[in-house]
């Protein structure tokens, strides 16, 4: 007795698929880098600390990454991840930037007529994260060149079938 040979999948039900997985990428980036800082900086206050950027700041940067995030994984086995992963790519960096430039983070601690203040720069620790979102911009440009000079080449092999 032999197995039964596997059903192809429609085109349609692996572009749901996607959009299933692109969503589901989306909530849970949303969820690490959207509300998980917002409940911070609404508790954080209260134990002394102090953040130098705004909530908005933090909400507006962390749905733009979850969005393109998302939207680069749902891009990928078109000729619009490149383009895609570049975008993405591009609101990392200026997120990173942004959020450098202002990242000081203060502790302040009360004890009777002492006050006591902490203030931390993590200016670089952000310059370090830059690392990734570049590496992404010259994938997403490599892609991009390699899709439009040689149509269809790293689809047919990354993508089998399609």
């Amino acid at each position: 007795m032999t197995a039964p040979k596997p059903v192809p999948e429609t085109e349609g039900v692996e572009r749901a698929r996607s959009l299933r997985a692109g969503l589901l990428i989306f909530l849970l980036i949303s969820l690490f880098l959207v509300a998980f800082p917002i409940a911070g900086t609404f508790f954080a206050p209260s134990e002394g600390l102090a953040f130098g950027f705004s909530l908005f700041l933090v909400a507006t940067f962390g749905g733009l990454i979850a969005f393109f995030t998302a939207v680069v994984w749902i891009a990928k086995p078109t000729r619009a991840y490149g383009p895609a992963k570049i975008a993405g790519s591009l609101a990392k960096v200026v997120a990173l930037l942004v959020l450098g430039s202002l990242a000081t983070v203060t502790y302040t601690v009360t004890s009777g007529p002492r006050v006591v203040t902490a203030s931390i720069d993590g200016g670089t620790l952000f310059l370090l994260l830059l690392i990734a979102p570049v590496i992404g911009l010259v994938s997403g440009a490599l892609m991009y060149l390699q899709d439009r000079h040689y149509p269809g080449r790293r689809l047919a092999v990354e993508f089998p079938g399609k």
